[in-house]
């Protein structure tokens, strides 16, 4: 038990660490290796025979087994579990500079994975050591050293550390650093670290992970403490061989538990009794309350509490509960069943032991039920000296009257005293009369009782069924019951009963001068199988339509005269005959009594069109003895089946053919066709074809004849494990059409059809170091014994392909391919190989290898670091620069376009708004034609804007024309800007309305402007003299074009050529 104040200080930090669980699930596991190159160091000499390292693949729980192949077997020879081991002695002086190649092939599913091992010496590895990165603040955990005196170095006992505590529910960021797992052999040597265990490699897979270079352990998501309260992980260190160097160490990862579950009680409602009249401190009942958090913390520890209590009478705190173990007692008097019959209490439970600011409550409901006592009973008001006890039967039960208030002058009676039911069976055998119980009073001990019973089935009709002794008071039954005959008796409740008042007078049963007392008797007939169910009608119908279950196809009714809703009154249905099959049952409806005949398995019209099926009715409990089944009690009934319009169905499905691959278009595979099961129904069949991923295949959609429309591949991606699969349609021609599907399944036997191709096809090679040697294998489509092994050779051509280069077979499939000169220069060299595969007419193919020789340090590696790719570039890449080339011309030439296009209409948009072809603020006489020949000189300038008009431009008066305006300064009119704002339009206006006014070469404006004049003194004449043929004929008016927008019109009228 907590104390308050560290009750208060763990509230406080498990608060701060709550938070909400997330849901995740973990990553797919995916199969492959673990690495996609291994790097690994070996000794100096290495013997035969030596385990060199351990490659981690990862199965995924794969069920085919895992072959793995090594790419240099005279040298390194792999085992099936992983381990790599010394095939030969060797330096490490010797290692190849090019990468070992390591293939695990899935046997069942030949599925591939390949990775690289690149082979080291130790002083090379000294050379490149780099030190881990690793976090700051973080607790570390160091292998402990062990004794290096012995020779053994045995540990007395596994090092444990001391578990790490993680909260629930954290909130991360993930991946959240836990702990560092360091080994002091890490100052010496490049080691290893893993994890493994549930959590790491086990499941619930990756939610603690290890950094395998610093040893950064790692949670990965939050935790839930009540779905794995704790981890057990362990912790390995390794070298780079894969060697332990420590002994692994334990590491227990405990989850702290939060706040995050509310108490949840084993029932929402409790009932319980207690007698009334009792004493306070009574045990009543015992609630429960159940909560998933830690118990042992105050995250889980509860405590009760009763919230309210009704009614509240006589006070409001009858009841009490134990606050730790929830047992309600009572802690008052007065508890009295005819005043209060019942009390419902809500009880609450809360965690954080009570605290209800912190913690999560919840509540439930008891419900107390006050059981009542005899204590009201009236008693006879008379005594005898003289008694004379009467003679009793033995063992029968005994019913006394009770004493009345004998110090009241009254005797008065709260109310008739009833003595509890007595239960009598209906047709019992007697022997008759049969004793039921024995009725007596205190008093006889000192006087002399009579005793005498009343009421139907007494001195009632129906009579003499019960009589009591009047001397012992023995009341007898005189004959069998029958609950269901109940024509004239006094029932108090739906169960039939008999109502005795039973009195008792003194004075020897002298009504005259003795006393009197009365008491009732209350008989009730206990009801017993004693009437058999009975169908309400000998045959019932129903029909269902065929290939249809789970349906309600008829509903038996039967009569029970027994008590409802009892064993002897419910009834259970049975199928005595007509179903030997078992494709209908008959379940009883619990509410109505009635049989539901129902269809649990399919029904086919066409092997039966009805069914009759004898049906009997029995209850749940057997008949009384001496009761038998009559024939109501069994039914038949007829079902009509309901023909409908089934699928065809295809035999067999799927259907297995074996073939030879490559067979030609429009050869007949088989013929496939299907069944249909409605034999009733003319009705015929048509083929299709629903799914032939290659579309390699036809179906005649009469007969069902398949034939090919391509060659069948092997090789093809469709194909899997050799087989293809294609479903093909049957639909009938019933009104409502129904169809069926069928799957062909094509097994292609393999033949010599893929010649071998040379891999990898891309390598590197020193041109100096011993040995310059590839190891190259072939790949075939084909299977075994349409592929290897292979044989290889260099081609003939060019010639000196076999003057520099020789191949060397090294194993069934794979080869050996070597400089055979000395030296050769640095290059990117194509090295045309032969391979022939081992098919009963085997196939051969010229494979390129693409070898790169270069300049190699002393480890061995090319120290030119350009790839093979970059000194010729494939058709593939060439082609993709082609096309982004002339992307980007098209879009640089759709810009230029665009550009243009925008231009223009700037432009044109220009012309309205330029200030020296704006309109608006020049006066253009529009009426001056000309004066004819004397005007061949007239001054251009005039054509320009007023303002631009220069002093000195101005020609002298004799050459002007008579016509021409006086010359005067003129108003200097207002510019319109390039792009004025539109709220400059009005200022615009005013302006040059004021410059117009003062304006003395503008005519006034109540004077009548003739625009028809022409001028004088011209020797042209009139106009309409002119000959538009004569004069314009012969003149170019392109030059219209040069002069702008306002002018293109008459270009294209005057110089649109003949049209």
């Amino acid at each position: 038990m907590y104390s308050l104040h560290e009750g208060l200080l763990l509230l406080l930090v498990l608060a701060g660490l709550q938070i909400v669980a997330e849901a995740r699930g973990a990553p797919p596991c995916k199969p492959g290796f673990t690495e996609d190159l291994y790097t690994v160091v070996v000794p100096d000499i290495t013997e035969e025979g030596w385990p060199l390292f351990n490659l981690k693949f990862i199965s995924c729980y794969r069920g085919g087994l895992v072959r793995f192949e090594c790419s240099n077997p005279s040298d390194f020879r792999i085992e099936a579990d992983g381990v790599i081991h010394a095939a030969r002695t060797f330096q490490a002086s010797s290692l190849p500079a090019s990468p070992l190649l390591i293939k695990a092939v899935d046997t069942t599913t030949q599925q591939q994975w390949v990775t690289q091992v690149r082979l080291t010496s130790p002083t090379q590895v000294q050379e490149h050591i780099v030190p881990p990165v690793k976090s700051k603040n973080l607790e570390e955990i160091v292998f402990p050293m062990q004794n290096v005196d012995s020779q053994l170095k045995r540990m007395k006992r596994d090092w444990i550390i001391p578990p790490i505590n993680v909260p629930e529910n954290s909130r991360g960021p993930f991946p959240q650093e836990l702990v560092r797992i360091r080994s002091d052999h890490d100052k010496k040597q490049i080691l290893r670290y893993s994890v493994m265990g549930p959590g790491a490699d086990q499941p619930p897979f990756a939610i603690f992970t290890i950094d395998p270079i610093s040893g950064e352990l790692a949670v990965n998501k939050p935790l839930d403490r009540e779905h794995i309260p704790n981890f057990h992980l362990r912790a390995h260190a390794v070298d780079l061989n894969g060697n332990q160097v420590e002994n692994p160490i334990d590491i227990v990862i405990n989850v702290i538990d939060m706040n995050d579950n509310r108490p949840e009680f084993t029932h929402h409602i409790w009932n319980g009794t207690v007698l009334e009249g009792s004493k306070p401190g009574t045990f009543v009942m015992t609630v429960t309350s159940l909560d998933k958090d830690d118990p042992k913390t105050a995250n889980g520890m509860l405590r009760y509490k009763i919230l309210s209590q009704t009614p509240k009478s006589p006070t409001f705190n009858m009841f009490t509960i134990n606050h730790e173990t929830g047992d309600i007692i009572t802690i008052a008097a007065g508890l009295d069943r005819e005043k209060v019959p019942q009390y419902t209490l809500i009880i609450q439970a809360t965690d954080m032991e009570g605290n209800t600011m912190y913690g999560f409550s919840n509540t439930a409901t008891a419900v107390i039920i006050v059981t009542a006592i005899d204590d009201n009973p009236p008693e006879f008001t008379a005594e005898m000296e003289h008694a004379v006890p009467p003679v009793m039967s033995k063992n029968l039960e005994e019913i006394v009257f009770p004493m009345q208030n004998m110090d009241s002058q009254l005797k008065h009676l709260r109310r008739d005293w009833v003595i509890p039911p007595i239960n009598v069976p209906e047709n019992s055998r007697g022997p008759f009369p049969q004793e039921l119980v024995r009725i007596r009073s205190d008093h006889d001990k000192n006087q002399i009782l009579r005793y005498s019973v009343t009421g139907p089935g007494a001195d009632q009709p129906p009579f003499a069924i019960f009589t009591i002794d009047p001397i012992s008071g023995e009341l007898t039954v005189n004959k069998p019951l029958d609950r269901e005959h109940i024509p004239n008796f006094h029932v108090s409740q739906k169960v039939p009963q008999y109502t005795l008042i039973i009195q008792a007078t003194d004075m020897e049963g002298n009504p005259m001068y003795g006393l009197s007392n009365t008491a009732t008797a209350v008989i009730r007939v206990t009801d017993i199988n004693d009437n058999p169910p009975e169908f309400t009608a000998e045959l019932f119908l129903g029909e269902v339509p065929e290939n249809r279950v789970n349906v309600i196809v008829a509903n038996l009714t039967v009569t029970d005269k027994d008590q409802p809703n009892t064993p002897a009154w419910n009834a259970v249905y049975k199928i005595i005959a007509g179903d030997p099959t078992g494709r209908f049952s008959v379940p009883t409806d619990p509410t109505t009594n009635e049989g539901l005949v129902t269809v649990v398995k399919p029904i086919d019209f066409e092997i039966s069109r009805t069914y009759l099926l004898a049906v009997e009715a029995r209850n749940e409990v057997p008949l009384a003895r001496g009761i038998s089944s009559p024939r109501q009690s069994t039914a038949t009934v007829s079902i009509s089946v309901i023909d409908m319009n089934e699928s065809p169905s295809f035999e067999p499905n799927p259907k297995l053919i074996r073939l030879e691959e490559g067979m030609i278009p429009e050869s007949t595979l088989t013929t496939f066709t299907a069944q249909d099961p409605d034999r009733y129904m003319q009705q015929s069949l048509r083929y299709s074809k629903l799914s032939d991923p290659a579309n390699w295949l036809r179906i005649d959609p009469y007969t069902g004849r398949i034939t090919t429309i391509a060659i069948l591949d092997r090789e093809s991606p469709y194909v899997k494990n050799s087989l293809y699969n294609a479903t093909f349609l049957a639909t009938d021609s019933g009104a409502t059409p129904a169809s069926g599907t069928g799957t062909l399944q094509i097994f292609l036997l393999d033949i010599n059809d893929n010649a071998p191709k040379v891999f990898p096809q891309e390598a590197e090679i020193c041109e100096k170091p011993e040995p310059n040697a590839i190891n190259i294998t072939a790949v075939d489509g084909d299977l075994s014994p349409n592929a290897g092994p292979f044989a290889f050779e260099l081609a003939h051509k060019p010639n000196d392909v076999r003057r520099n280069w020789t191949i060397t077979r090294i194993g069934g499939d794979y080869a050996q391919v070597s400089l055979k000169i000395g030296f050769l220069e640095s290059g990117i060299y194509d090295i045309p190989i032969i391979i022939t595969d081992s098919g009963n007419l085997p196939m051969s193919n010229t494979s390129y290898l693409r070898i790169k020789v270069c300049q190699c340090d002393i480890n061995g590696d090319c120290t030119d670091q350009q790839h093979i790719m970059a000194a010729g570039l494939g058709t593939g890449a060439i082609i993709s620069i082609l096309l982004c080339i002339i992307i980007l011309l098209i879009l640089v030439l759709m810009f230029v376009v665009w550009m243009k296009r925008r231009e223009k209409e700037r432009q044109a948009k220009q012309l309205l708004i330029d200030p020296e072809d704006d309109v608006r603020d020049n006066i253009l006489k529009y009426d001056e034609e000309g004066g004819g020949e004397e005007d061949q000189d007239y001054d251009l300038s005039q054509l320009q804007q007023p303002d631009t008009l220069e002093p000195d431009a101005i020609k002298p008066v004799g050459i002007r024309r008579l016509d021409e305006r006086p010359l005067h300064p003129e108003p200097q009119y207002p510019l319109r800007s390039a792009a004025p704002h539109p709220g400059d339009i009005g200022d615009f206006i005013n302006e040059g309305l004021k410059a117009a006014d003062n304006d003395p070469t503008a005519p006034p404006y109540d004077s009548l402007l003739v625009f028809d004049y022409e001028g004088s003194g011209s020797t042209a004449g009139s106009l309409s003299s002119l000959n538009s043929s004569s004069s314009g004929g012969d003149q170019d008016y392109d030059y219209l074009n040069d002069w702008g927008p306002r002018f293109r019109k008459l270009a294209d009228m005057y110089g649109g050529g003949d049209d």
